[in-house]
């Protein structure tokens, strides 16, 4: 594995092998890999860090996390960076610093504001109103078809202009029945046309009250999806998050419906198009997205929940421990967290 070495400043990657060897764990906000440099949260946590206590490193990237424990035991690493969590089975097998960023689940969902017209109607679109809207079509042509042989046959002179035209004015005659309770000649003096008249009518009533039935549902729905305000909501949403992640197996264990992607950005992707009502993932990662790529369109909402310490690792007996220790309580105190959290995630930082 080739050793990737940082001068402080510039950030310009070089080789060289006599430094302190960082082992770099590539993975959006914390660790961002370029074509000359590395950046991210964790790069410029550990830089100033070592800038202060006159560290001179390397960075190494570290491609299999399963060797992580391995290479820092061995020497090949002296510590490592990234989004590594601080889990009670890592922490028996090296040392941690104290944690530098609070880590955990939140939830995404879309803008309200910048949502298109177009796509605050498109729940009416779904297919409860459009089953009652294609039954209520078919009721009308054949209602209008009634009117026609009424008509026609009964020699209205309205009704002898050909069948297509006729078939036109049997509709006028259907909208004005369902819409006045009368026939449309407004001389409904015949039994068959008084009949026509109260059932089509009748029928007309029932058809818009189950199509405003179907549509004030529908959209109810939609207004309810968009009230998301922490995992207390979640239920019955349609969540999308990252196929076998610890957000996943989180909404597994409270029994929270949800369909795994292939990426967290198909996931923001699917969020955007409205295939979904919110995404359930790790807090930094959407906080990163909402506040950059995903700018304007989505938003992290709620409290950070399921709780995970992100930190730097180390050789169990490490005595770069302490002297890390004292720098990152001492960023809790002078301004220097904040700085560098709301750098990389705006006013979506916790």
């Amino acid at each position: 594995m080739a050793l990737l070495a940082m001068t402080l400043a510039p950030r310009v990657l070089a080789q060289s092998s006599q430094k302190l060897r960082v082992g770099v764990i590539v993975g959006e906000p914390f660790v961002i890999a370029n074509a000359e440099r590395y950046s991210g949260y964790s790069i410029d946590y550990w830089e100033k860090i070592a800038a202060d206590l006159g560290i001179a490193f390397e960075y190494v990237p570290v491609t299999n996390q399963d060797q992580i424990i391995a290479m820092l035991n061995d020497g090949s690493l002296d510590l490592v960076i990234g989004g590594v969590g601080m889990l009670p089975d890592r922490e028996a097998a090296l040392d941690f610093s104290h944690a530098y960023f609070m880590s955990g689940l939140q939830i995404l969902v879309p803008t309200q504001a910048q949502r298109p017209l177009l796509s605050v109607f498109a729940p009416l679109l779904g297919s409860t109103v459009l089953q009652v809207f294609g039954i209520a079509l078919i009721f009308a042509v054949i209602m209008a078809h009634v009117i026609y042989f009424v008509e026609h046959f009964g020699k209205n002179p309205d009704f002898q202009q050909g069948y297509f035209r006729d078939i036109w004015e049997a509709f006028w005659y259907l909208l004005i029945i369902v819409a006045t309770g009368e026939y449309g000649d407004k001389e409904a003096r015949t039994p068959i046309k008084r009949l026509v008249t109260v059932s089509f009518w009748l029928l007309g009533v029932v058809f818009i009250a189950q199509f405003t039935a179907a549509a004030t549902s529908t959209l109810t729905v939609q207004q309810l999806s968009d009230s998301i305000q922490g995992p207390d909501d979640l239920p019955g949403k349609r969540i999308v998050t990252l196929a076998d992640s610890s957000a996943a197996d989180y909404l597994t264990a409270h029994n929270l419906a949800f369909s795994g992607a292939a990426t967290i950005n198909e996931a923001y992707a699917q969020l955007e198009r409205g295939d979904a009502d919110a995404v359930v993932f790790q807090a930094p990662n959407m906080q990163y997205y909402a506040s950059h790529g995903g700018n304007g369109k989505v938003h992290v909402v709620g409290p950070v929940f399921a709780p995970l310490p992100i930190g730097f690792g180390f050789k169990t007996g490490s005595p770069l421990v302490e002297p890390v220790n004292l720098e990152i309580l001492k960023f809790y105190q002078d301004g220097t967290y904040q700085e560098i959290s709301s750098r990389w995630f705006g006013d979506q930082t916790q």
